[in-house]
């Protein structure tokens, strides 16, 4: 392909997809098809024979380099004939990439499937030196071909064998060399079979073979004193020495920065891990989080080691306070930031809530918390009061949800995770957009300039969450207001007139919002003596007899032209001839295509019903046609019996 012409493709190319079709044609469109779907364009090519499993190669990349690591992968793969497919969109490159994308899926922008193994030794090394240079995350279910490198690998799946699995979704497994099948994990490390060594380290001079992956520099290194190593419970016992080699081991402590002991991990995400650590300098107990290289990064370059960074600073400007933890020590390792702040030793107002709800009649084996509403207000006059002391630091939030509050034994909180925080007057915001749903005001996530405003709608939320219990979830219910919201189910029974009122006009037009020391106001006078008597959490009982108060009866000419509608829909979008008889939501579509609650048989047994009471002669031939192709349909091997995921439905 003419260098000049790959470079004019990249830079007209509105998405990987695109680009993708531009190069197969710029090279040789013998043989080559292009097809995408809603996730992927795919490159295949007729003369390629895969193999049912083998080793697969996937390239990363970041929403900034995937255009030129697409290129560079084509201009190997291409020549080499060899099938790939890459990302089809930058929604989906952001999606692969961001901070909770399931670690066994993170980081896969391309995929290349060699015929075999020496044709997968020859590519990697190929792609290896024609990506060199260009940015992307390591990939944490595979192995990288050398550090630093965008080329990983792994043993599984390219055809596959069928295998409906106990839970009903219908997987490629892989086969052992004694014929039996197990299952292609794709978990958060990498894991070979068993019955395999790997061939990329042993065809390397430099690397022993090896069968498992070895520790990564950026994720906590096991690390051993040369003279004791320190016990989970801080005691010391002495290393075994050369001399005396079938000693036992002291248990390693797992280090970060040569100064944090991790005692646990709290969380694993694709961002990073977040630990609860000692930090063995001061003893203090911390928390360490982590930043990944090249996660989450935008068309700038900018991903969550910026936004790490950010976070540090936010909690610096606002230490004095004493609302947030106190930043330690920001630091990186093996390419990836940490930051470690001190432990506030709290439990979230989340589970606060929860452990409150789990409570009636205020019976409580711990003062903080009480289903009695004057320990909910004491909380909610806490939070509206920290939220005015960040604004008068010239700091709006952003993300103020009862996952990022913690409260304390005397009902004070402390704010975490102020990673979306920025002053109103900021030149550069690395989260415009962001925010958590029914928190976070329809201004903020449609890329409005921050405002306090937009605060204040996040403690309306936290109100409603605090005496309910339930996110303000718009829309999930058919409510599209936040008064429509409250007069669903038992709601109104939890939420004080005045403070409903205050919950509405908080969430309502930013520019109407009450005032902070309004807020406070209106919780000081609910929790006056008096002000909440008659006022209790509704139990489970009264919230099932609401909720069921609100179902209104269907008119029975509503419900004939419902279903005429439905038939319709259905004879005309059933096509039993695929390998499946109509699209499914994207679980359903990893079941078997002939179940009950997502394939064929739930269809055929609305179309029988139709055509037994109805008479209807469309749903009568239509269910003929899908029955046959019930009855044709092969078996896989193993998996569920059940009524409506296996096959005794």
């Amino acid at each position: 392909m003419p260098p000049a012409s790959v470079a004019l493709a990249v830079e007209a190319a509105a998405e990987p997809g695109h680009l993708l079709a531009d190069l197969v044609a710029l090279h040789d469109t013998v043989g080559w098809t292009v097809r995408t779907d809603e996730a992927w364009a795919h490159a295949d090519v007729a003369t390629a024979e895969l193999p049912s499993q083998g080793w697969k190669l996937h390239v990363s990349a970041t929403e900034a380099s995937v255009l030129d690591v697409l290129a560079a992968c084509a201009a190997v793969l291409l020549p080499a004939r060899t099938p790939f497919k890459v990302a089809a969109t930058y929604s989906q490159v952001r999606t692969l990439t961001s901070p909770h994308c399931p670690r066994g899926n993170a980081g896969k922008i391309v995929t290349v499937y060699p015929t075999d193994l020496d044709d997968a030794l020859r590519l990697a090394h190929l792609l290896d030196v024609a990506t060199e240079g260009l940015a992307g995350p390591r990939i944490l279910n595979d192995r990288a071909l050398r550090e630093g490198s965008l080329v990983h690998y792994r043993y599984g799946v390219f055809t596959g064998t069928p295998v409906l699995t106990h839970d009903g979704e219908l997987q490629l497994a892989l086969m052992t060399p004694d014929g039996r099948t197990v299952a292609d994990t794709r978990g958060a490390s990498f894991t070979p079979p068993a019955w395999l060594t790997d061939p990329f380290q042993s065809s390397r001079s430099d690397q022993p073979s090896a069968t498992v992956q070895p520790p990564s520099a950026a994720q906590p290194t096991a690390v051993t004193t040369p003279t004791a190593s320190t016990t989970r419970t801080g005691s010391t016992t002495p290393t075994a020495s050369a001399a005396s080699p079938k000693a036992p081991t002291a248990p390693a402590r797992v280090l970060l920065g040569d100064r944090f002991a991790v005692r646990e991990a709290i969380r694993h995400a694709n961002r990073g891990g977040v630990f609860r650590a000692e930090d063995l300098t001061t003893g203090e107990a911390v928390i360490v989080k982590q930043a990944r290289a090249h996660v989450a990064a935008d068309r700038e370059g900018r991903d969550a080691r910026d936004r790490l960074r950010h976070e540090s600073a936010v909690l610096g400007q606002l230490a004095p306070t004493g609302l947030t933890p106190r930043p330690v020590q920001l630091f990186e390792q093996g390419g990836d930031l940490f930051l470690a702040e001190s432990d506030l030793g709290a439990e979230t107002l989340r589970a606060w809530v929860s452990r409150r709800a789990a409570q009636p009649g205020g019976v409580a084996s711990d003062p903080s918390t009480t289903s009695d509403p004057t320990a909910a207000l004491d909380v909610l006059r806490h939070v509206a009061a920290a939220l005015r002391v960040v604004h008068e630091h010239g700091l709006v939030l952003r993300d103020l949800t009862p996952n990022n509050l913690l409260v304390r034994a005397d009902r004070t909180v402390a704010i975490i995770d102020p990673e979306l925080a920025i002053s109103a007057d900021a030149e550069v915001d690395l989260s415009r957009r962001s925010g958590t749903a029914a928190y976070a005001p329809a201004e903020q996530l449609s890329g409005a300039a921050p405002e306090p405003a937009m605060d204040l709608h996040a403690l309306g939320a936290l109100v409603l969450f605090v005496l309910t219990g339930e996110d303000p979830l718009l829309g999930v219910d058919g409510s599209t207001s936040t008064d429509a919201w409250l007069d669903r189910g038992s709601r109104r029974l939890s939420v004080p007139a005045d403070l409903a009122d205050l919950a509405v006009r908080l969430t309502g037009d930013p520019a109407a919002r009450p005032s902070l020391d309004a807020v406070i106001a209106t919780v000081d006078r609910a929790a006056r003596p008096g002000a909440t008597a008659g006022w209790t959490l509704p139990g489970e009982a009264d919230r099932a007899r609401h909720a069921l108060d609100d179902i209104e009866p269907i008119d029975a000419a509503v419900a004939d032209e419902a279903i005429e509608t439905l038939l319709d829909r259905l004879v005309r979008e059933i096509s039993p001839r695929g390998s499946r008889v109509a699209r499914a939501s994207a679980f359903g579509e990893t079941t078997l295509p002939t179940n009950v609650q997502h394939g064929a048989s739930g269809l055929l047994g609305v179309l029988f019903q139709a055509a037994r009471l109805r008479g209807d002669d469309r749903a009568r031939r239509a269910a003929a046609e899908l029955a046959g192709w019930v009855d044709r349909a092969p078996a896989p091997q193993g998996g569920a019996v059940g009524l409506h995921f296996g096959h005794a439905g």
